[in-house]
């Protein structure tokens, strides 16, 4: 089984967990921007109609689109859009770690099971992400 479905917006890679100390215990929390965009990624798989993948190996492919900046010229914003990769800060594991936590329990049991991944970043005028899971024949 196959299942391709896209994530709105602008691509949002998994942030460190907050660390706090009172009266001697640790406190551990993840960034609220996180949660919410693990959650829409949830939203998204759910809406896409997908069961979860049978037991197996899993592939996940991801394809992250960023908005081309606000500070490239008109004329070059076309040449961007065509395809060009995007190799400024936002890292692309951080990305494929929020979306492969996200899916955890919801498209898999466990994120044990991804036995492959890929991932690019690119520019485009319309900023999402495109998730591709791939049962792995063994």
């Amino acid at each position: 089984m196959t299942a391709t479905f896209t994530v709105a917006g602008a691509p949002r890679g998994k942030q460190r967990p907050k660390f706090s100390s009172r009266g001697g215990h640790v406190n551990v929390r993840t960034p609220a921007e996180t949660v919410q965009y693990e959650n829409w990624v949830r939203l998204a798989y759910r809406q896409a109609n997908f069961p979860m993948l049978r037991d197996g190996a899993i592939w996940l492919d991801i394809k992250a689109f960023y908005p081309i900046p606000k500070s490239v010229k008109k004329a070059d914003r076309e040449q961007i859009a065509a395809g060009k990769y995007k190799i400024t800060k936002g890292d692309i594991d951080n990305v494929i770690k929020a979306i492969s936590d996200a899916l955890n329990g919801v498209a898999y049991t466990d994120d044990a099971r991804i036995a492959k991944i890929s991932g690019e970043k690119r520019y485009s005028e319309d900023a999402r992400v495109e998730v591709t899971l791939y049962e792995l024949n063994d």
